[in-house]
């Protein structure tokens, strides 16, 4: 199977709101998906086979106050279920890697439940390392929860 992994930018708002319809149920704006493109610390990184969207990963560059090299947070990861190993995760996750070493970042990271075990397979079979299996999240839902 032929797959081609880029990250969106300007100009790709209709993929961008396809990634949200086909992948999130939601309907996002052509002036939405633009100015979330445009931002250089959001990464709308997909995998299109045959022309369609296979899967897609989310992620957000985070500056650092104590070094110049940033940190790039995965956020989401999600390969559509037809397309479910064939490669398609690797090959979002081997495209974000070499965005981080290409662009200077000392690390990608990410976070899952203990009970993913599709996600842990995926992490660790592309060479990502476990730091820390203890972790907790706390979150203060906004008024738009």
């Amino acid at each position: 199977m032929n797959v081609t992994v880029r990250r969106l930018e300007p100009g790709d708002e209709s993929v961008a709101r396809a990634v949200a319809r086909g992948f999130k149920d939601a309907e996002i704006s052509d002036a939405y998906s633009g100015m979330f493109l445009a931002n250089s610390s959001n990464y709308l990184i997909v995998a299109e086979a045959a022309g369609k969207l296979a899967g897609f990963l989310l992620a957000y560059r985070l500056d650092r106050i104590d070094r110049p090299t940033g940190q790039l947070f995965v956020y989401e990861v999600a390969v559509d279920p037809s397309h479910r190993q064939q490669g398609i995760g690797t090959a979002l996750m081997q495209f974000t890697r070499s965005a981080v070493e290409h662009e200077g970042m000392m690390e990608a990271f990410t976070l899952t439940s203990g009970n993913n075990a599709p996600a842990i397979a995926l992490y660790s079979g592309t060479g990502a390392e476990l730091e820390d299996d203890t972790c907790m999240l706390f979150v203060y839902p906004g008024e738009s929860a």
